[in-house]
Formats: C-alpha cells, structure tokens, sequence
C-alpha cells in the first residue's frame, strides 16, 4: 500500500436539505481571489462559519457543507458517500466567509472527519461544497493556486483557452460528458477527490483498462477504510481533449445512483486532470480548460 485517496460525496438524499435562501453579500468587486493548498490531491481553502476561522476542504462534488465534530445522539440524519451512509446532525449557520465571498443563513451537517483530518495533516475545520459559490464564474489556477470567483467570464478571458464544454449542474455539482471507447458517460468534476472513480459496472465492458499491483486505501465520510486495486484507463476524451493512462479506482455507484438526479459513471479528479486553469461557469453551464 503506497497511496490514500479520498472521496467524499453527498448527493442528494432526504437527510440532506441544504438549500435555505441564500444571502450573497460579497462586496461589489469584479473579481475576488482565494488562494488554496493542494495537499495530496485536495483543495484545502481558508475560510470562518459564525467566526471560526480555519482550513476547510473545497469540494466541487459536495452539494453542501460538514463541520467536523460529533453528530447529536438522536440524530436521524444521514450522509451518503461512495464509502456507504454515515449518521450526521445539522446544525444552522449565520455566516460563511471565504475570502470577501460570504453568504448567510445555511445549514450544515455535523459528524466526524478525523481520519480524513489525520491523513491530511492539519486541523481540518469541515468541508465546503462548491454550490456555495453558485451563480459565480469559478476559475481554479492550479498553477498558481488561486482560485477567481467572478460574474460572468470576458470574451477575451473565453477565448484564453482551447477548450470547452457543456455541463449539467446536478444537485450542484458540475457533471461533464466523457466519451470512452465511443460511448459517453457522466462524470461528475471533483475538487475533493485525489484519484479518479469508475463504476464497476462500467470497468466490465472497457477493454483498454489493466489492472496495477498497486492498492490504494480509500477513506470517506463515513469512516470506512476499504483497499482497492487501482487500475489503469487508456485512454478518455473531454470535449477535443484526450487523456492517456490516467489511473483510476474501480467502485461501485449503485447505491449512489439510487439517490441521485442523474446516472453517475465515475468521478472525475480535477487535480490529477488539469495542471493549469479549468473554469467552471455555473450560470452558462460550460466549462473551459
């Protein structure tokens, strides 16, 4: 065992209501700036909920937001993942400041994030799902590790870059059509994983993919450990984009796709997919890279 990946996903379920009215307030700013850390894979951001301020992962594949602590006794609340369902509490949120971007009147969901928190090495205040900064333009510039929230996307700044595509915002969560061996599959864009997903379903009838003698624990939020094979993918394509020997995790979506509002076939790594900027526009649903 040389590596450890994580994911952490909450697609929707009824556990999970996470949508009060939001109250953007950022200041009246062309473009604001975030820096972050890429630490193992994971966008690590600083942020302050109702004034505590501290390191939160970014997560474009979350549709809400986890605090690290313990969920109440009675709770009934539940989180789902690929790693299974883990109990969680909410808890109601006055502010959530991530640079000048702030929004009020949130929920978030309590439960433990210690294995992740250990792994990572640092004092890990929760998760933040990228939803919060819907409607905005998100530019990540792994590069130079910045992240720019703007309104809309200039022109000039399109044209700027080779690519684009459309995506779905599912639940939130920004979902991109990959084409493998002339079929099309939906993926979901994941700031918050350090490795690629396939569904098994979808391994079984891919014939350019080879197993590795490497394994890879994956942890999650529901505390499990589970060791899986990573394997090894020929070839996908994005748009006119191509990626080659991309390495990947095989894990079943079943129970995921039970909950969800789209078929998912995998997850998508934006770390180990971009090296330079990727933008992610909610408003017009597309994205550049």
């Amino acid at each position: 065992m040389k590596n450890i990946s994580y994911t952490y996903r909450f697609f929707s379920i009824a556990a999970l209501l996470l949508f009060l009215c939001l109250s953007v307030q950022a200041k009246d700013k062309a473009k604001i700036e975030i820096p972050f850390e890429l630490i193992n894979g994971l966008t690590v951001i600083e942020a302050e909920i109702d004034g505590i301020h501290g390191k939160y992962l970014l997560d474009t594949g979350s549709d809400g937001i986890i605090l690290n602590g313990q969920a109440d006794a009675d709770s009934q609340g539940s989180i789902l993942s690929l790693g299974g369902s883990t109990k969680s509490s909410t808890q109601a949120l006055k502010m959530v400041r991530v640079g000048e971007y702030i929004q009020s009147n949130l929920e978030a969901q309590v439960l433990d994030l210690g294995q992740i928190e250990d792994h990572l090495g640092i004092n890990l205040k929760g998760i933040i799902g990228g939803y919060l900064f819907q409607p905005k333009v998100v530019i990540l510039d792994f590069k130079n590790s910045i992240i720019t929230l703007s309104d809309k996307l200039a022109k000039q700044e399109r044209l700027a870059f080779d690519d684009k595509i459309c995506i779905n915002t599912v639940n939130q969560i920004p979902v991109a059509k990959i084409q493998i061996e002339g079929k099309w599959y939906n993926f979901a864009l994941d700031s918050g994983s350090s490795i690629h997903f396939i569904d098994t379903e979808v391994v079984k009838v891919l014939k350019d993919v080879s197993s590795t003698k490497e394994l890879s624990t994956m942890k999650c939020i529901a505390n499990t450990n589970e060791q899986l094979s990573k394997q090894i993918i020929k070839h996908f394509s994005m748009g006119r984009l191509d990626f080659s020997n991309q390495v990947y995790l095989p894990k079943s979506f079943a129970d995921v796709n039970a909950s969800a509002d789209i078929h998912l076939d995998g997850i998508l790594s934006m770390s180990q997919l971009f090296q330079d900027k990727v933008v992610i526009d909610y408003t017009r649903s597309k994205l550049y890279f």
